[in-house]
């Protein structure tokens, strides 16, 4: 957290102090430490688990009582999604007293299980939230779903498509195509990847096959009933990606990647060599995660990632054998047979260099799939997870380029592969050629993916919060607040400290604005002008915006006076990094960027458009009248305007636009 404690405002207003650094962050993952708002939302949780456990005793016993315990949780999480990792054990506590309760018995291991199952039907509701869907229509899909032993994210996609469809109809169509019903289940097939804490379907083996199958009868069964080929199979995907839970940026891959793509027996020829589907599909994933990592420079972050991904696997994502062979030298193998784990997940073939997995032969012994506490040492599975995972194995390549390689936009590319790859000696200059056609072939209709959180990178949204308007991170929609919080995010552009802080971190404020959740107030005008800090300078990072107690939950950072804090909070930015002063050249660059924009104080607005950092500057600045500037600690810049336009946005922003530009003087 940045210290304000010696920012002065002009004559009357109370410093904007901050947080002391020894304060304890929030802990949001224990009942017994619990923010006040996530208390209240606990509250409302649990009593949806009690009425879904009576409820569902009443026809099921323990087993009824777990299942429907979990299903009224899933839908009143949606409702605070805060609160969801908060209220999980309380929930599990409070769903065990029940059914001790309501049945009598201690033996609940059937309802426990059937209870870890409904996890599945959680993620498919927060997926079909995040997706712009009502809970009410939600609810209406999942009954007719249950009325007509339908899955309901089926149901729900027809609707979308057809509203009018009579689902009793399309019913008997999935009977004649399946009769025996052992095809219904969407997520036939599928793996369970723990470290991803997702679903996923094989490319190959017989999780393709049962998911194939399942496909083939609702296909038929939709075509019979009306719609085109094309239509069919766009319901079938958009309603399997509900099933499994993904987010709606992981939709938006999957449909690009699902997209049928021009093939031969030969594969499909790109930079004089032939490529398979998944092969292509791999390639898009390190497109669409370079648009949103880096958006003025995807060209070349995707070229050099191509660059390796094609020398060292070929675009396959390989699994590993563990088995210790002659090349492995010296080295100490003695956790390799942990390897042979990749073999259950999806994969594209078997490699054997090492302890390298997936498409960027990472070694996994080493720190490349590490995420907090999970390392090869404690949670060989976890790494092995996360290097299996395209997404995050481009990913973290690219986040680790970007911190240490810092000139690596005008370096050469393959000296940039190598210096973070490190392989052997002018390894990758031979695929430059092939990586930019892949680039010049693919990139048009690849569309932008999130980077998983795993990855580290500071941009990185959770999958409980991503929205479809998240996924594109190349252009701003200047006058909503949801959509701009969401190109905050995703842009690349913008990097965050304090995400240790609970609800005070910044990344996780705007998260919630970008789901739609209104208790922590980001003024749409500080949005703005985060955009227009952004894309003039090309990265910025920032370290505190709300600190008002009704959105971190806390007593300890709501200061009187402070934009932070003042009339619900979030009026107020501060830019920070390493080097940040008030008065070094990026901060400079920044102000010098906001000044078009910076409103002047209105009439008798009590407030008004303050810079901080005046004392850590050699001399004024050249601010338009009605503008001020004032003391603070010589660690970051602060920025703030008047709470007048949180809702309305800056009087001097063009929101025709899709990139901040001032309005035309009149």
């Amino acid at each position: 957290m940045t210290d304000d404690t010696a920012e002065h405002r002009p004559t009357g207003e109370a410093p904007d102090v901050g947080k002391p650094d020894d304060t304890a962050a929030v802990n949001d993952t224990a009942a017994g430490s619990l923010p006040s708002l996530a208390r209240d939302a606990a509250v409302g949780v649990g009593s949806a688990v009690v009425a879904g456990a009576i409820q569902g005793a009443v026809v099921g016993g323990a087993a009824g009582a777990a299942g429907g315990a979990a299903k009224s949780a899933a839908w009143s999480l949606l409702q605070d999604q805060r609160a969801r990792r908060a209220v999980i054990t309380g929930a599990i506590a409070a769903l065990t007293v029940v059914i001790l309760i309501v049945t009598g018995s201690a033996v609940v291991t059937a309802g426990l299980i059937s209870s870890i199952g409904a996890g599945r039907d959680q993620n498919t509701a927060i997926s079909v939230s995040n997706s712009g869907v009502d809970d009410a229509t939600a609810r209406h899909a999942e009954a007719l779903g249950e009325q007509y032993r339908l899955p309901w994210p089926l149901v729900l996609a027809i609707l979308q498509r057809k509203p009018d469809a009579d689902i009793a109809s399309f019913a008997g169509q999935v009977n004649t195509a399946d009769p025996a019903s052992e095809n219904r289940d969407l997520t036939a097939g599928a793996v369970y990847q723990f470290a991803q804490r997702a679903m996923t379907i094989p490319t190959s083996g017989d999780g393709k096959v049962k998911s194939d199958a399942v496909t083939a009868v609702y296909t038929t069964a939709l075509t019979a009933f009306g719609f085109s080929a094309p239509e069919a199979a766009a319901i079938v995907n958009q309603a399997r990606s509900w099933a499994l839970g993904e987010d709606a940026c992981a939709q938006q891959a999957s449909a690009a990647s699902s997209t049928p793509q021009p093939s031969s027996s030969a594969g499909t020829q790109v930079g004089g060599r032939s490529w398979t589907d998944q092969e292509l599909a791999n390639a898009r994933t390190v497109i669409g995660l370079s648009k949103a990592m880096f958006a003025d420079d995807a060209e070349k972050a995707a070229v050099i990632a191509l660059m390796v991904a094609v020398t060292e696997s070929g675009l396959r994502n390989l699994a590993n054998d563990g088995v210790v062979g002659p090349e492995d030298g010296s080295v100490d193998t003695s956790s390799y047979p942990e390897l042979a784990y990749s073999l259950t997940l999806p994969n594209d073939g078997v490699g054997s260099d090492h302890a390298s997995l997936g498409i960027m032969q990472q070694q996994a012994v080493y720190s490349w799939g590490a995420w907090q506490t999970s390392t090869w040492s404690s949670d060989p599975h976890g790494v092995i997870g996360r290097l299996m995972n395209p997404a995050y194995a481009a990913g973290k390549f690219l986040t680790v380029m970007n911190l240490s390689v810092p000139n690596w936009r005008t370096a050469d590319n393959a000296a940039v592969a190598q210096s973070v790859q490190v392989s052997g000696p002018d390894a990758y200059s031979t695929s430059s050629a092939v990586a930019a056609a892949l680039w010049a072939s693919l990139s048009s209709d690849s569309p932008p993916v999130a980077p998983p959180v795993e990855t580290g990178w500071a941009g990185a949204g959770t999958s409980g919060s991503s929205s479809a308007a998240s996924c594109s991170a190349s252009s701003v929609v200047s006058g909503d607040k949801r959509a701009l919080a969401n190109w905050i995010l995703t842009s690349g552009k913008v990097l965050f400290l304090n995400d240790d802080a609970g609800y005070e971190s910044p990344r996780k404020q705007l998260e919630m604005v970008a789901a739609g959740d209104t208790r922590c107030n980001l003024n749409l005008g500080i949005l703005q002008l985060i955009s227009v800090a952004a894309n003039a300078i090309g990265q910025v990072t920032i370290s505190s915006l709300n600190r008002n107690n009704d959105c971190t939950g806390t007593d300890s950072t709501s200061i009187a006076g402070s934009y932070h804090s003042i009339q619900g909070g979030g009026h107020a930015v501060d830019f920070a990094g390493p080097g940040a002063t008030g008065a070094d050249p990026t901060s400079m660059r920044i102000i010098a960027a906001l000044l078009p924009y910076l409103p002047a104080r209105a009439g008798t607005d009590p407030y008004y458009t303050f810079i901080g950092q005046s004392e850590c500057r050699s001399a004024p600045l050249n601010l338009p009248a009605g503008v001020y500037e004032g003391n603070d600690t010589c660690n970051h810049l602060h920025v703030n305007i008047s709470p007048a336009y949180n809702d309305t946005g800056l009087p001097n922003f063009d929101p025709s636009s899709t990139t901040p530009t001032p309005k035309a003087t009149p």
